[in-house]
């Protein structure tokens, strides 16, 4: 039960980190200035650490 919780938790937090990572992407392109850019990369970034996690599980070479 405990890992099914936590599981359950990882899913809701990765959805919350996807929609603020969206919000700063999406966010950044409303001015044109330099801070805007900072805003993108920080969400593209994360963005990609997201997607690295996901993608952390099903690597061949590690085992879980």
């Amino acid at each position: 039960m405990n890992e099914y919780r936590m599981k359950i938790w990882g899913g809701i937090l990765a959805a919350l980190g996807f929609i603020v990572c969206m919000y700063l992407v999406i966010g950044g392109q409303r001015d044109i200035s330099w801070f805007s850019f900072g805003r993108m990369l920080l969400g593209l970034g994360g963005l990609l650490s997201l997607l690295y996690i996901y993608n952390r599980g099903f690597n061949r070479n590690e085992k879980h």
